[in-house]
């Protein structure tokens, strides 16, 4: 997936386009976080030093999921991680909204995330 996506970067995209590369881009970098935290684990499992946790795990996480926003972001061409995150979830409320046949709503978010911007639709979507 993030072959294909690294290929296509020079092609012109809407916002939505740029926002569901955004999102599958996420999962697969959420994963390779994943794979480098748990390889990390592994290789200090066996030494003679101990190795102390993380104080605040949810704070970890975060600032991994900060990290693989902001990568993204600069793969597929947003703004920031804030945008990513704000398109991610404006695609996935197009898609639900698809899905329970509110096409209408679903294509009045599209039009304003392709033909205005990203957080005009996020705020659009706030008010689903």
């Amino acid at each position: 997936m993030e072959f294909i996506i690294d290929n296509n970067a020079t092609r012109e995209k809407t916002a939505e386009q740029k926002s569901r590369e955004a999102k599958a881009l996420k999962e697969v970098e959420s994963v390779l976080a994943e794979k480098r935290r748990n390889s990390t684990l592994k290789q200090n499992q066996f030494t003679d030093v101990p190795v102390s946790a993380p104080r605040d795990n949810d704070n970890t996480r975060k600032q991994e999921q900060g990290r693989s926003r902001d990568i993204v972001a600069k793969k597929v061409g947003l703004k920031s991680g804030r945008e990513v995150e704000r398109a991610i979830k404006t695609v996935s409320i197009i898609d639900e909204l698809t899905e329970q046949g509110r096409t209408e709503d679903a294509e009045l978010i599209r039009g304003v995330l392709n033909n205005r911007s990203i957080s005009a639709a996020d705020e659009l979507v706030g008010f689903k």
